[in-house]
């Protein structure tokens, strides 16, 4: 029995590998035949295959084929991670659709789910292009209330807005900042 469900993940392993290749090489149509294949044959897609289908929606900016691919996902007893809210906020925030992500973000966060860095940062860089700099400094404040620590695309996307708002001391000061924990992290790594 082991050796039939070793055999049965390596499959699902597999299909998943060739959905996100299709998806990759923009064949969303062969991806999908893929999944139907697959789901016909009983085998049960993973977390990453659902996130691959999601991704693969958002990268094409059908949001809402992507959340109905989500809503399976929870129907199916896979709770979303934090790859899942990552790959919606960055497609609903791709598409123009700020509102949304800052609804999805919060209601991520009212449930008490995981969130990190690539999460906040998504959300910084749409508001920062949204011209709502004080929103995205904001989120600045509570990543570090949280003990998420900004990284430099953080830092880079709230540069670039101070600079586009004409607040350069600002801008300097958070670049100097940045540059300081660089070195500091170099040579504690180094």
């Amino acid at each position: 029995m082991d050796k039939a469900r070793e055999v049965l993940q390596r499959m699902e392993d597999s299909y998943g590998t060739l959905i996100a290749g299709y998806f990759r090489c923009g064949d969303m149509e062969k991806a999908l035949k893929l999944w139907d294949e697959m789901k016909g044959k009983g085998i049960v897609p993973d977390e990453i295959t659902y996130n691959t289908i999601i991704h693969g929606y958002c990268w094409e900016g059908n949001i809402e084929k992507a959340f109905q691919f989500h809503n399976k996902m929870i129907e199916n007893s896979f709770k979303p991670d934090v790859y899942t809210c990552n790959i919606l906020l960055r497609g609903l925030s791709r598409e123009g659709m700020l509102e949304k992500a800052i609804k999805l973000f919060n209601t991520w966060m009212d449930k008490g789910k995981t969130i990190d860095v690539v999460t906040y940062n998504t959300l910084i860089t749409a508001l920062c292009k949204d011209q709502r700099l004080e929103e995205a400094l904001g989120l600045v404040a509570e990543m570090e209330e949280k003990n998420v620590q900004p990284d430099k695309y953080t830092h880079n996307a709230i540069v670039g807005a101070l600079t586009d708002a004409g607040r350069l001391k600002e801008a300097r000061r958070i670049y100097d900042l940045q540059k300081r924990s660089s070195l500091c992290s170099e040579f504690a790594n180094g």
